[in-house]
């Protein structure tokens, strides 16, 4: 008992050893381990406050940009608006509240911005007063409860409203940029009202990209949600509540992290303002996002840091499980021991207990042998039993047998049904095969057909619709399937007047028509639609399928090829026309010729009277109207000489003003309004003048009560596109006459025919169908260019676009009246067949000293030359004759010699006379009628050369 106590002692004592190693070795670990782990999170949070920062730093750069891109498109927008509202025919149209004209501008306006979705024009008490595209829904109604109104009217400077509901159909959310218009005065005229399209802030911020889940939104000065770059904006939404939407409607620029209320989580922000607005531009990105990289590396080094942990602590474990089996093996002694002395004292206490079990088994041994007995007699009824057992076996043996017979039997048949089964199953699915690849072969077939195929129920609902068919309608067959067909493909709430499909439905025949449609994208284009009926068992049609062609293209191009047929008829009617008028000039020219040569002839003399003077100068003024009236001919054939010269198209509209005011009459008003003071071109004086004398006319004719006709003058520079699209002539600067009447106006198919020769809506007897055409024709010989707008019961505009030309400073002309031209005593062979025009010129040259000699036509023209050719110094010769021509006499004539002097002269014109090859481009020529004094300078000139 003393050994095993002195052996506890030391075993108590070993274990305190051991649990101061453990101890030892644990501060070990710890000891290295919290140096990695301190590292670890010096490095985490180093690189998220670098990452945080860089992050910062790019959503600022990126808020910036936005900003300065869409301030500078709205800079862009304000400048075209003032630039706009700033003409002076555009206010003036305010002023005098002239629809037409304001309706004219707005269009104007929409064709030379396509970043506009509508444009208005509001009074200076804000009621509409126009808009475009044209909507009288608005037109009247007060609009100076908006802000725009508000603010444009308090500031007088431009402006760009918050975000509101439109009051027009469709309605959306929109904003709007406004520009006050001045008067002449300088005081407030009205509102210009810009709305932009709803992809204006969109593709002005395409150029931006944050990348990742960084995105960028607009607010306006409230704080509202203008635009969000991953959703379309339908509804007032106030972000007022965010840290950084907040302080950017203040006009504060900068960028922090935040917790974001609408989003729900922190978030790395960056806002700048956008001065022409008083909006803002923030830009986001959740926090989460920006420390992702740097999570990842955090985690790898958690991972590390834990593996050296792992490592250490396993170290340890074996070097502490080294100490303590030492341990465990003195207390396994110590425990031996005592269980020892334990079994010596159950040893004595089981000696004493085997005596009491003897005794006990003796009993039981007596009980043993009594079961002995029982189990005898019970194994004797066992062997009864097994006897009975053997029979019954038999018995079931037989049976066995009989079920196997039966159990063959059934597998024979089931075999033989298994192989018609799978006969059966094997025609099926070669059938079911054979009928998918014949479904997939027509799908393919009619999913690559150019036109569309729809099948449609009874009910009028799209059961099946191919991919040409989305095509056509800008949509998918999948969503086209199972609705109704009107709903889906003209936006209508009840069947289609006239559909096919229901005509067909109820005959039982094919049906087919034409109409117009409009994309959900707002393009418009051209179908033919054939539908063919399903007739059902019972006869009747119970689907129809339609079969649908976009024909946009061919009824554009047999559109074009009817204008083009139109034009070339047109063509040749005024060629046609053209070759008559120039035949009747030149017979009529020979005639004035001689009314006016006798009547300045006539003028000279001294021995008429005052009354009899009068008398000849109303001769001589007949006489040059007629003149005009020829010229006109020509003009309107576009065969007439001009003498174009640099002018101020500004000055010969006021010079004529004073004789267009003796046309129109008292009870009309003219109005001159000139928006710039010098207007360069190059243009025969003339011709405009006679221009502005007949569309005056038709305008006076207009306005039979009454009323007001305004001329305009301006500048205006059509570009490329504008000039290709409307087949305005070349792209440039060009000077605009506009002559406006509040008359009957025009509808639609006059206005087409308005400039064709003889045609007319004035009664019979006062109109010859000639004076529009007149106009057309000078003004292309200009190089120019004339349009009309009218309306009935709105009266008429015609608008005249002449080129303007460059160059420079003009010498001052200095006007002189033309001085009497000098005689002669030279010879001159006059050949002219009309013996009236050719006494006409002998008067008048032997009257100033000339020696003459006259020729009846070109051959005796030759004859007379061939025998005075010593003293003749000069042929005056009609350029058509009979026997020989102007041009053969002066061949011959020149055969004879060679420097001879022809002057030609001649009723038709100079190009008439150059087409037939009678003349070359250095010939002399004067054209009849001539005046006495310009043919006696002419005559001068060709003999002093």
């Amino acid at each position: 008992m003393v050994i095993l106590k002195c052996q506890s002692g030391d075993s108590r004592m070993f274990s305190r050893y051991l649990v101061k190693r453990r101890l030892a070795i644990a501060m070990g670990i710890l000891v290295a381990t919290v140096p990695l782990i301190c590292l670890v999170l010096f490095v985490k949070f180093s690189l998220i406050n670098d990452l945080e920062r860089a992050s910062i730093q790019q959503r600022e750069t990126f808020a910036v940009a936005a900003a300065q891109i869409l301030e500078d498109r709205l800079k862009g927008e304000i400048a075209f608006g003032n630039a706009f509202a700033s003409r002076r025919s555009f206010r003036n149209a305010i002023t005098t509240n002239n629809m037409p004209e304001l309706e004219y501008h707005l269009r104007d306006l929409m064709a030379q911005s396509d970043l506009l979705e509508r444009a208005y024009i509001a009074s200076a008490n804000g009621t509409m007063l126009a808009a475009y595209p044209p909507d009288n829904a608005i037109i009247g109604k007060d609009f100076s409860h908006r802000d725009w109104y508000k603010e444009t009217t308090r500031r007088g400077q431009p402006y760009v409203s918050e975000f509101f509901l439109r009051a027009v159909m469709p309605q959306r959310y929109i904003f709007t940029i406004t520009v006050q218009i001045k008067s002449n005065r300088g005081n407030n005229a009205g509102i210009l009202v810009l709305e932009p399209k709803s992809d204006y802030i969109r593709k002005a911020l395409e150029v931006v990209k944050t990348g990742g889940s960084g995105l960028i939104y607009v607010v306006d000065k409230r704080g509202f949600l203008v635009f969000h770059q991953q959703w379309a904006v339908d509804k007032l939404l106030d972000y007022s509540s965010i840290p950084a939407v907040a302080k950017v409607i203040h006009g504060y620029s900068g960028a922090e992290t935040s917790f974001n209320p609408i989003m729900g989580k922190e978030a790395v922000a960056a806002y700048h303002p956008i001065a022409q607005s008083g909006w803002g531009v923030v830009t986001e990105q959740p926090l989460q996002e920006v420390l992702a990289p740097i999570n990842h590396v955090v985690t790898g080094l958690y991972i590390f840091v834990g593996a050296m942990l792992l490592l250490a602590g396993y170290n340890g474990y074996k070097w502490a499980r080294l100490l303590s089996d030492s341990q465990k093996t003195a207390e396994k002694l110590l425990e031996r021991s005592e269980q020892l002395e334990d079994a010596n004292g159950r040893l004595q206490e089981q000696s004493l207990k085997l005596g009491t079990q003897a005794e006990e088994l003796e009993m039981q041994s007596e009980e043993l042998q009594a079961q002995n007995e029982e189990l005898l007699a019970q194994g004797e009824e066992l062997e009864m039993q097994a006897e009975q057992l053997q029979g019954r076996n038999e018995e079931l043996e037989s049976m066995r047998s009989m079920l196997a017979r039966y159990n063959e039997q059934l597998e024979k048949k089931v075999k033989e049904r298994t192989s018609a089964l799978l006969e059966e199953i094997n025609h099926h699915r070669k059938t079911e095969w054979e009928l998918r690849e014949s479904e997939e072969r027509y799908r393919s077939l009619i999913d690559n057909i150019h036109l569309g195929i729809v099948l449609i129920s009874e009910d009028y609902r799209i059961l099946m619709a191919n991919s040409a068919q989305g095509k056509i309608f800008d949509k998918s067959g999948e969503d086209m399937t199972d609705k109704l067909c009107f709903q889906e493909f003209e936006q209508r709430s009840s069947i289609c007047p006239h559909c096919p499909g229901q005509l067909a439905l109820q005959t039982g025949k094919p049906a087919a028509m034409e109409l117009e449609l409009v994309r959900d994208s707002g393009n418009r284009f051209v179908v033919r639609i054939q539908a063919f009926p399903i007739i059902g068992q019972d006869g009747k049609a119970t689907k129809f399928i339609e079969i649908v062609q976009d024909i946009t293209e061919q009824r554009q191009a047999a559109e074009e090829k009817k204008l083009l047929e139109q034009q070339l008829q047109q063509s040749q009617k005024m060629e046609a026309i053209g070759a008559m008028a120039g035949g009747i000039a030149h017979d009529f020219n020979n005639i004035l010729t001689v009314i006016m040569g006798y009547g300045r002839m006539m003028t000279i003399s001294s021995s008429l009277d005052e009354q009899q003077r009068d008398n000849v100068e109303q001769i001589i003024a007949s006489a040059e109207k007629a003149a005009q009236l020829t010229s006109g001919l020509l003009a309107f054939s576009r065969k007439q000489v001009m003498d174009p010269k640099p002018a101020n198209l500004v000055e010969i509209v006021q010079h004529v003003q004073k004789f267009l005011g003796r046309i129109i009459g008292e009870d009309i008003q003219l109005k001159l309004v000139t928006n710039q003071s010098v207007l360069r071109v190059n243009v025969d004086n003339s011709q405009i003048e006679q221009v502005l004398i007949n569309l005056v006319t038709n305008a006076r004719d207009a306005m039979k009560k009454g009323g007001l006709l305004t001329i305009e003058t301006g500048l205006r520079v059509i570009d490329g596109s504008i000039a290709r699209t409307r087949d305005l002539g070349e792209p440039g600067p060009y000077a605009v006459i506009a002559v406006s009447d509040n008359g009957i106006g025009m509808d639609e198919d006059t206005c087409k025919r308005i400039f064709e020769p003889f045609f007319t809506t004035k009664e019979m007897g006062k109109g010859t169908g000639l004076g529009m055409s007149i106009v057309y024709g000078i003004v292309k010989q200009h190089n120019g260019f004339i349009n009309v707008y009218s309306e009935p019961g709105k009266g008429t505009t015609f608008r005249i676009y002449l080129p303007i030309i460059d160059i420079g400073e003009e010498p001052e002309e200095t006007l002189a009246a033309p001085a009497v031209p000098k005689g002669g005593t030279e010879t001159i062979l006059v050949a002219e067949d009309e013996s009236d025009v050719r006494n006409l010129v002998e008067a008048v040259l032997t009257k100033f000293g000339y020696q003459v000699i006259l020729a009846v036509d070109g051959q005796d023209a030759i004859d007379k030359f061939e025998t005075n050719r010593d003293k003749i110094k000069l042929v005056l010769m009609d350029v058509v004759m009979p026997r020989k021509s102007g041009k053969e006499a002066t061949d011959a004539i020149r055969g004879l010699q060679a420097d001879a002097r022809v002057l030609y002269s001649s009723g038709y014109t100079k190009d008439f006379i150059q087409s037939r090859g009678e003349l070359d481009n250095e010939s002399d020529l004067i054209l009849k009628p001539v005046h006495p004094m310009e043919l006696l300078r002419k005559v001068r000139e060709m003999l002093d050369k």
